[in-house]
């Protein structure tokens, strides 16, 4: 029995093996997709310019409740500037875990860290006067509590254009998706492979699908980089 077990396992290993020189594996390139975060310290004049956009967003928030409709908007630069430190605040706190176990967040997968940073992120949102909805992916995707589930947040923000025209823009923020681009779990097939844990049937990882869709590589990239992207029509279906 053991040494059935031990050929299976070497046997596999070398199929793996395979599947890396085929996907371009390189030795030390740990990522599908290396795309590093983007990581920003704030000064002391940047952090209060933060503060006065998070305050107009406060005003802007009140007008609009008072009219019982979007009536004001803060700027879409503005909107990208809190999402941004929103961002680079749940990245300075998912780091300083990273570190405690020999990495940082540019070499940690944050495999697993998708509920932490979501909290820190609806949190932080939330100080603003902002509602953000966390939602799992498999749930929202397939009406099915599948294992693996995957966190993210939308935000809706309410941004006043050139025309003076107000609307809500909705972005999506996930600054743990790397985890996703392992070289280790992704797979040069579409087809659904055999796992027990899954019922038997189980896709490749989910940075495959990605990066095979049209527009998926620049949606990679962008949410790689920054940990956010506009939640437009296109993005949603990536």
């Amino acid at each position: 029995m053991g040494e059935t077990s031990l050929k299976k396992l070497t046997f596999m290993d070398k199929i793996r093996n395979k599947l890396r020189k085929l996907t371009g594996y390189k030795e030390g390139k740990r990522f599908i997709d290396e795309t590093e975060p983007y990581i920003k310290s704030y000064t002391d004049i940047e952090l209060a310019n933060i503060a006065n956009i998070e305050q107009k967003l406060k005003n802007v928030l009140a007008k609009n409740v008072e009219a019982g409709k979007v009536v004001e908007g803060i700027t879409k630069n503005e909107a990208i500037e809190l999402i941004n430190w929103v961002v680079q605040r749940d990245r300075e706190i998912l780091n300083q875990g990273s570190i405690k176990y020999g990495e940082t967040i540019k070499t940690d997968s944050l495999h697993g860290l998708c509920g932490l940073s979501q909290g820190i992120v609806t949190t932080l949102f939330n100080n603003m006067g902002l509602q953000a909805r966390v939602s799992n992916v498999n749930p929202t995707i397939t009406g099915e509590g599948l294992g693996g589930i995957h966190s993210f947040s939308t935000i809706s923000i309410p941004i006043k254009d050139e025309n003076d025209s107000a609307s809500e823009v909705n972005w999506l923020i996930d600054a743990t998706y790397k985890q996703f681009f392992l070289r280790d779990e992704f797979s040069v097939s579409g087809r659904f492979v055999k796992d027990r844990r899954f019922g038997d049937k189980v896709a490749p990882c989910a940075g495959y699908w990605c990066i095979n869709l049209p527009g998926g590589e620049e949606f990679a990239h962008e949410l790689l980089k920054n940990g956010f992207v506009q939640l437009t029509s296109e993005n949603a279906k990536i």
